[in-house]
């Protein structure tokens, strides 16, 4: 079904692949995804948005897949696309009275999750800026570049993986938001109350 080829007329073609291709791509994506074989992601986002450009489920799986191998410059641009296009398409759903509740729901998500990823893309890169300008600047306490030599600096500890569970994710946006409805303060407030 990926590579489907039809018999018909271009429309009956096109509507095939709409109603077909497109969400076993965009499914099959996700699974691909879940499996940790990103770059099968590509491929398959490549052909989900050869028959939609605008398909904002396989341009956030295809930034996802970019973001998870670490290439953050590949990422930004997919997940920028696809925040865009679920605006739109939210949008879209809400001029013409189709709001399902799913449609709606899948397009908030992934909004909701690409801000995320946009985030810890910036700091990624804010952080990348200041390292790089940091191996070139020469500090005075520093002798020298190994170990036994007086004024070595002890290397950093790798930082953990992020963590992209919705839990996090709602938490992350919670604290951009400035909710604190997580604060555990909030059980002693509800009891004075």
């Amino acid at each position: 079904l990926v590579a489907l080829d039809l018999d018909g007329t271009e429309e009956e073609v096109r509507e095939v692949q709409q109603r077909v291709q497109l969400p076993v791509c965009t499914n099959l994506a996700a699974c691909m995804v879940e499996l940790g074989q990103y770059s099968r992601v590509h491929e398959i986002c490549d052909i989900a948005l050869g028959v939609d450009p605008k398909c904002f489920r396989a341009l956030y799986r295809r930034g996802l897949a970019s973001y998870r191998i670490g290439d953050h410059s590949t990422a930004r641009p997919d997940f920028e696309a696809a925040l865009r296009e679920a605006h739109a398409h939210k949008e879209y759903l809400g001029k013409s009275g189709i709001l399902t509740g799913e449609e709606v729901r899948a397009a908030t998500d992934v909004i909701r999750r690409v801000s995320v990823y946009l985030g810890h893309i910036r700091r990624f890169v804010a952080e990348e800026k200041d390292s790089c300008k940091r191996m070139f600047e020469r500090d005075t306490e520093q002798d020298g570049l190994y170990e036994d030599r007086p004024g070595a600096k002890p290397e950093e500890e790798p930082k953990a993986p992020i963590d992209d569970s919705d839990e996090a994710i709602e938490a992350a946006l919670s604290k951009a938001r400035g909710d604190w409805n997580l604060c555990p303060c909030r059980r002693r407030r509800e009891k004075a109350d």
